[in-house]
């Protein structure tokens, strides 16, 4: 299997497992507020100056790119995720298939397919796939040769770079790579001049032409602000790194056993663990470059952890990052195996698998269901909520959605104030008080332009006390309850006769 038809084969894989969840609405909402800006980019304007986020403005860039070049549509993001699943996917397998037979490299990718769809909210398109193409290239590099040139170190620098423009916690993994290219200069006795300085000149390029835009417009404090002071202010979570640590192993192994990746998940996590102990006990054997190479990425695996515990807060999607460092592990130990067990390995891990692959199989029942009814593929309440606000406001009048906010985008319009683009933005104090603003001030400030209509999920209203109290009076005295979509309220403004 040639890598060219390798890609062919995984980009197929991925699309097979990750269609039919083309035509859900919402699978994460962070998935909305990135297409919101992405929009905002293509209209014109720089990230965090019209609409805000504190995620890396690359990221943002992005879903700009998917949306221009697939269309005003919730499936061309989608795709465009399924293409980074399939990249990072490959460059596991071109990684994996310098050093062992090309099926454990088959297997490495194929599981890094499944699993980035299945970890959290993976059936969307999330920033931590449209990191990892660049910080998997960045991996690849590093561990191909032991004596990076200084043209490689550009683009080892360049590409770690970029992975930490969309996801910030990946600096810790940029760092590492740094480390490692020092270490291995150090060790095979090559200059220090044939490797950091190509390093070093690949990431400030990325950073001098992220931050040019900024600095030209005059809006350079805004983009500190944003990306590295609120995002500081936002690990202060009142949580040790222990405690979201073992966060983050809970919902990795998902202890309590329920979850479809539970098994899938303990076979790739424990045989992952088995190969990087193996690695670090073998004397440096010739394999070619194999056990060295194992070992940068399991000094890379541990970086990337770190990263993810120090970033905050402990979401399962931010596990997706782990899933090429920990299929590529799993990969090594099928390697030490017997040709007969590491053939018995895989089949018990794909049996394992099947729990994972019923949602799929579910909405591919769904999909044709759909499909033979004649009915909209695309289904959720974020289109039905756009329709709604469609009809009932032509003139398009503010309005203010506080769940399922991509119907904005689906509805043509935009939020009525840049810090709710994400609406648990609400939520962080102290995040909004580096940006010089509090929750309940926007809130005022968009109830000054007298939105049209408020559509929220009174399950799910994430704000500080202070702010929904005040959401609460201001809605009871100025708006009624017009409609209820798929237990998202929609109030409207009492106007006055």
């Amino acid at each position: 299997m040639t890598r060219v038809r390798a890609l062919v084969i995984l980009l197929l894989a991925a699309l097979l497992v990750r269609l039919p969840f083309f035509f859900i609405d919402s699978v994460d909402w962070d998935e909305g507020t990135f297409i919101l800006i992405g929009q905002s980019i293509l209209d014109g304007h720089l990230p965090y100056v019209h609409l805000w986020d504190l995620k890396p403005p690359l990221l943002f860039g992005f879903f700009a790119t998917a949306i221009a070049a697939g269309g005003h549509s919730i499936v061309a993001v989608r795709a465009a995720g399924t293409i980074t699943v399939a990249v990072t996917a490959w460059l596991v397998f071109c990684t994996a298939v310098r050093w062992w037979p090309r099926r454990i490299a088959g297997i490495a990718a194929a599981a890094c397919v499944g699993l980035e769809t299945f970890i959290g909210s993976g059936q969307g398109t999330m920033s931590e796939h449209v990191a990892l193409p660049a910080l998997w290239g960045a991996v690849a590099l590093l561990v191909a040769t032991d004596r990076p040139a200084p043209g490689r170190a550009f683009w080892i620098g360049a590409l770690a770079a970029v992975a930490t423009l969309v996801r910030l916690n990946l600096a810790v993994t940029g760092v590492a790579i740094a480390i490692l290219l020092v270490l291995d200069s150090v060790r095979f006795r090559r200059s220090l001049g044939s490797a950091v300085p190509g390093f070093a000149a690949g990431g400030t390029a990325v950073l001098a032409l992220t931050a040019m835009p900024y600095v030209f417009s005059g809006q350079f404090d805004m983009l500190w602000r944003s990306v590295f002071l609120a995002a500081r202010a936002r690990t202060d979570t009142g949580t040790t790194l222990a405690e979201r640590a073992a966060a983050l192993g809970s919902q990795a192994l998902h202890a309590d056993g329920g979850s479809a990746i539970f098994w899938p998940g303990v076979i790739v996590g424990f045989g992952a663990l088995a190969a990087a102990v193996l690695a670090w006990r073998r004397a440096g054997a010739e394999d070619g470059g194999a056990t060295r190479g194992v070992r940068h990425v399991t000094v890379l695996f541990a970086a990337t952890a770190a990263g993810i515990a120090m970033s905050g807060e402990a979401f399962a999607h931010y596990l997706i990052q782990l899933v090429p460092f920990v299929t590529l592990l799993f990969g090594a130990l099928l390697a030490r195996l017997p040709g007969t067990m590491s053939i018995i390995a895989a089949v018990v891990l794909l049996v394992s698998s099947w729990p994972s692959l019923q949602p799929v199989v579910a909405e591919y029942r769904g999909l044709i269901s759909r499909m033979q009814s004649g009915v909209d593929l695309h289904y959720g309440p974020a289109y039905d909520i756009a329709a709604f606000l469609k009809e009932q406001n032509p003139g398009r009048r503010p309005v203010l959605v506080l769940s399922d906010h991509v119907a904005y985008w689906l509805a043509g319009t935009e939020p009525p104030g840049k810090f709710v683009t994400h609406p648990s933005t609400l939520s962080r104090a102290a995040v909004l008080k580096v940006m010089g603003t509090t929750p309940q001030r926007e809130l005022e400030t968009i109830f000054a332009k007298a939105p049209l209509f408020v559509v929220l999920d009174p399950s799910d209203l994430p704000m500080t006390d202070e702010a929904r109290s005040w959401l609460e009076a201001t809605l009871a005295r100025n708006y009624s309850r017009a409609e209820s979509i798929e237990g998202r309220d929609i109030y409207k403004r009492i106007e006055a006769p």
